[in-house]
């Protein structure tokens, strides 16, 4: 099954001197997809002195809305969606620090779909 999951992470804006929170929409891979990547990611960090993160593909980012009204765009959304059957394609390199190495997840119309929703309820309903 996969899981929807939201993560929140800070920008500081230099301009004010004040921290805006501002989120992103994940989907966490199946429990046996996310320990194997897990792995490999440790694994690399260890070796190339980079990142650690949780594995993960983001629908959409960088959303300055309140954390309430994020969540009930993604239930809204979530209800509607049948599972995802998602694929992953060959693996990527990166010059910027989150994406230093990726895994590409070929894409689907199911997939595509998902993100306008969520951008539709998004912008529609609250904003």
């Amino acid at each position: 099954m996969t899981e929807i999951n939201i993560y929140v992470h800070k920008v500081t804006r230099n301009l004010h001197k004040m921290t805006k929170m501002k989120y992103s929409i994940w989907i966490i891979p199946p429990q046996s997809v996310f320990d194997e990547l897990s792995k490999i990611i440790n694994d690399l960090s260890i070796v190339q002195n980079g990142p650690v993160f949780k594995p993960h593909m983001t629908i959409l980012g960088s959303i300055d809305r309140e954390l309430s009204d994020i969540q009930k765009a993604v239930e809204t959304v979530a209800k509607g969606t049948e599972k995802l059957n998602l694929s992953l394609g060959p693996v990527s390199f990166s010059t910027t620090y989150f994406q230093s190495v990726l895994v590409r997840v070929n894409s689907t119309a199911q997939l595509m779909q998902l993100n306008l929703d969520i951008i539709i309820v998004k912008i529609s309903r609250y904003v």
